[in-house]
């Protein structure tokens, strides 16, 4: 069964590129551009993986990620940001990719942190 990916991008273009590159490597992907659309999605699917961005219209990704921690919803989770934040590890991260990044980073990545690494769950 493929991954179930969640990507939470407010860039338009980083959007499609990474979305079109995970489903073309196998991944079932769901795409949204602001945390509270990805946190409606969290309620309403199950998911293997988030890619969320930080810097987020509304609700940011740590502002999400703190909500899935609050929830207890035990989900891997990469980290797309331009800088890393300040306590990032307090967060449980799967992962973090640092901004720019090329698809191959992602792919890599992604692939790497479903193979090898738990959900954390509080």
């Amino acid at each position: 069964m493929p991954a179930r990916i969640l990507l939470v991008e407010d860039n338009v273009e980083v959007r499609q590129i990474c979305r079109h590159v995970l489903v073309e490597r196998g991944f079932l992907v769901n795409a949204v551009a602001d945390g509270e659309s990805g946190w409606a999605a969290l309620q309403a699917n199950k998911y293997d993986l988030l890619i969320t961005d930080n810097n987020l219209p509304g609700l940011s990704g740590i502002d999400l990620v703190t909500n899935i921690r609050e929830a207890n919803i035990c989900l891997l989770i990469i980290l797309s940001a331009a800088t890393i934040p300040q306590n990032s590890d307090r967060f449980g991260f799967a992962a973090i990719l640092v901004k720019p990044y090329t698809v191959e980073d992602l792919e890599r990545k992604v692939k790497e942190v479903l193979s090898h690494t738990s959900p954390q769950c509080n």
